[in-house]
């Protein structure tokens, strides 16, 4: 992928506007990044051509340092981010730290993390321990400073918080008002506000994993509409009220850009009316980011305030998921994304479940099973499954570039864990084939685990994953040698 190096990049004279960070030229991003007006380019053609020699590839394991599985799931998707990785192992993202930002973590926490990317993909060992990582974390967020079981996604959205404000370009934060809409229209309202959040945010965050929401708010009683325009860093998409209830990626979306009645304790502060009103509310996608994080929101509060799962099985596309009909900008480009990692939770409970990750290795072009310090490959069809919690897609551009064949080749360090799974894969429902495959018109309206041998948690873990799953998930989640053990019992009793 990189070349375990550092260089400086771009030239006074190959220079994008900072209004608009993200140019597409085929399959490459162009963004403006450091202090200076340079560009900071990811393609995934130069992928293909710089491999690392002598390295893992980013195939390398975690350990866990006692309940550290959700630091580590997170991580390992972040690590196989093709651009991000690019960016802290070919560029001079040292130039871009802002050690000056009050909101900021001095530039630790883009070090630290900096470190340990470098180690995933340059080092030799088969897994590595993220001590000083977790230390830094620690450090500027306390809650994650013991060895307490913690929120995975929790984890991710202050790292990714933390990197945007360690790598901040802009120094001095002016001040900036909220954008009103003042009845204009929403294509001109959208973009000052953009530019408004620009003034005080320019990062490689904000460039590749930052999009932007439309709220509608309209008054039951005078009718008065206020728009709105907020950046996102991630999709909270709901998964269905009843336990076990089937759903799918689609469904969520469908629910999550519904109208909103805002009654009761709810209501909305009229401007107009200048007094608290019924009323309707109702999100939209605007501008959709490069890479786009979808959480599924499976946990929820009981009335007695315990935290509970939704186990629901919720079906998404791993190619081609269409958020045309979802998203109502004026994008030119097609908003049609392909997964490329997965943070899964398994077992019921928050603070007593384990987390894994599924993850497609730009380097070797094939989905691996990170387990803490156990890595092994997988299939893409087995990527599915009702512990999904954490989805990860990248935009594809206009012309989708074909495979290289050189990264098919197997290389040493991925072994493949498991046989092939005899089940077939899980039909997808008639949604997902729509969301894949439709072109569809813009509506007009939002445990640790151990390092060696499997535990009886991991096999009773991996007995229930098979349940849901596939041989080849279970294999992966159990390690090499207690799941050659456990099918060959599997295949004796057969």
């Amino acid at each position: 992928m990189g070349t375990c190096s550092t260089r400086s990049i771009g030239d006074e004279s190959d220079v994008v506007d900072a209004t608009n960070p993200i140019t597409r030229r085929g399959s490459s991003v162009a963004i403006v990044t450091g202090k200076s007006s340079v560009r900071y380019t990811y393609s995934t053609a130069s992928l293909n051509t710089r491999l690392m020699t002598g390295g893992r590839s980013g195939v390398c394991g975690l350990n866990n340092l006692g309940n550290t599985c959700f630091l580590n799931a997170a991580v390992q998707c972040l690590s196989n981010t093709a651009p991000l990785t690019d960016y802290f192992l070919s560029y001079d993202w040292k130039a871009d730290v802002n050690t000056r930002n009050p909101l900021g973590n001095r530039g630790e926490i883009a070090a630290s993390y900096g470190s340990l990317v470098h180690k995933l993909w340059c080092g030799s060992k088969p897994s590595v321990s993220p001590t000083r990582f977790k230390s830094r974390v620690g450090k500027f967020a306390p809650r994650f400073g013991g060895y307490q079981q913690h929120d995975s996604q929790e984890l991710l959205s202050f790292l990714l918080d933390g990197l945007h404000e360690d790598l901040n370009r802009v120094i001095k934060k002016p001040y900036v008002e909220d954008v009103e809409d003042k009845g204009r229209p929403d294509v001109v309202v959208a973009a000052e506000a953009w530019r408004a959040y620009l003034l005080r945010n320019k990062s490689i965050i904000v460039d590749l994993f930052q999009g932007q929401l439309k709220s509608t708010l309209v008054c039951d009683h005078c009718g008065t509409r206020s728009v709105k325009f907020d950046p996102f860093m991630y999709l909270s998409l709901p998964v269905g009220t009843s336990a076990g209830q089937a759903g799918s990626l689609h469904r969520s979306l469908q629910e999550f850009t519904s109208e909103e009645r805002l009654e009761g304790d709810e209501r909305w502060h009229c401007p107009k009316c200048k007094k608290f009103r019924n009323a309707s509310k109702k999100f939209d996608l605007w501008k959709l980011p490069p890479l786009l994080i979808v959480h599924l929101k499976r946990f929820s509060y009981t009335r007695r305030g315990v935290r509970r799962k939704l186990t629901n099985n919720i079906s998404f596309p791993t190619t081609g998921l269409d958020l045309s009909a979802f998203c109502v900008g004026d994008d030119p480009d097609p908003p049609v994304y392909d997964l490329y990692a997965v943070i899964n939770h398994h077992g019921r409970g928050l603070g007593s479940g384990h987390y894994s990750a599924f993850a497609l290795n730009p380097a070797h072009n094939a989905w691996h099973c990170f387990n803490d310090s156990r890595v092994g490959r997988i299939d893409e069809r087995d990527v599915h499954s009702a512990d999904a919690y954490v989805l990860f897609y990248t935009r594809m551009t206009k012309q989708k570039k074909g495979r290289d064949p050189a990264l098919l080749e197997r290389k040493e360090g991925a072994p493949r864990v498991g046989p092939p799974s005899r089940m077939p894969p899980a039909a997808p429902s008639e949604a997902d084939r729509e969301l894949s495959t439709r072109s569809i018109g813009r509506s007009n309206s939002r445990r640790p685990s151990g390092n060696s041998v499997a535990s009886a948690g991991d096999v009773a873990l991996a007995t229930a994953a098979a349940a849901q799953g596939t041989a080849a998930t279970q294999a992966a989640v159990m390690g090499d040698g207690a799941a050659r053990a456990a099918l060959g019992r599997r295949a004796a009793a057969a």
